[in-house]
């Protein structure tokens, strides 16, 4: 069980029972079937694949995550690994959300101009907004009085948690300084994934081109039917198959393709949904077959 240190909650808060219930039973499921799986299949697959999977999946280590509880969703944001240095000046990977006229300092406009090295800041994207978009947006200031309390799980993992009383559209858009909103718009995660952790944006740093705030997201994860897992548990097993060949699928295609989709979707109707092309690829065996288990 989650050993509880939250402040004194009221009878309205979003952190209730389900919450703490729902965090306790996925992580330990996910790493329990996570293990079943490495043991059962660990010939199979290499073993960096597992251990950069513990690394780079939040279920699967003890480091810290912060918790947003939305009245019909739960958000999990791991800021864990945020890289060393300046980097929403040079390196990322982040995106830069700027108008036409850019609103980024004359100080780092002339750094650039001067600095042979960075006459091109490297793995920044800037993003122009169109429309002008609300102060409390582009300041990104929605955390400021929301923190409720912390909690730690049994394998003392210790969860940080805040209340967020609007949509997770609203939120994503608040978390990005606009980015989701105002030039990417959000989409429905799919029904499938509705009650386990849905990845929506990864290794991936967003900032206002004032450089007034920054935030990275080692992972941005989201679920929206916790009560699901919960109450169904004989279909437990099969959201966690789902859930663990989604997210091993990805691990894969970092490591041995070196392909990192930061963001799962770049467009309104494009969703990143991995889907096995051969049944019998080695992963899909792993993950699906009755030796898992």
């Amino acid at each position: 069980m989650t050993s509880r240190s939250l402040s004194t909650l009221d009878a309205g808060s979003l952190v209730d029972d389900l919450t703490l219930s729902f965090i306790d039973t996925y992580v330990n499921a996910y790493r329990e079937f996570f293990d079943a799986i490495e043991r059962s299949h660990g010939e199979c697959l290499p073993e960096f694949i597992f251990n950069s999977a513990r690394d780079q999946i939040p279920w699967l280590n003890d480091r810290p995550l912060t918790v947003f509880c939305l009245p019909h969703a739960l958000v999990f944001w791991d800021q864990s690994k945020i890289p060393s240095g300046h980097w929403y000046l040079d390196g990322g990977p982040a995106i830069k959300i700027d108008e036409a006229h850019t609103r980024t300092p004359l100080s780092v406009r002339t750094l650039y101009s001067t600095n042979s090295s960075w006459k091109k800041p490297r793995g920044i994207a800037r993003a122009i907004l169109s429309d002008e978009i609300p102060g409390t947006v582009w300041t990104g200031h929605f955390l400021s009085g929301v923190s409720i309390g912390e909690a730690t799980t049994a394998t003392g993992k210790l969860l940080q948690f805040f209340e967020y009383r609007r949509n997770f559209d609203s939120f994503l858009t608040n978390a990005t300084f606009g980015f989701f909103g105002y030039i990417e718009s959000s989409s429905k995660i799919p029904e499938k994934y509705a009650a386990t952790a849905f990845e929506v944006v990864s290794n991936l740093g967003f900032f206002p081109a004032d450089l007034k705030n920054t935030r990275f997201f080692c992972s941005l994860s989201i679920v929206t039917s916790p009560e699901t897992f919960l109450e169904n548990p004989e279909r437990r097993e099969d959201l966690l198959r789902t859930a663990i060949y989604r997210d091993l699928s990805r691990t894969i295609a970092r490591q041995e393709f070196d392909v990192e989709d930061y963001i799962r979707q770049f467009s309104s109707t494009v969703f990143w949904n991995p889907e096995p092309k051969n049944k019998q690829d080695r992963l899909y065996d792993a993950v699906f077959s009755n030796r898992a288990i």
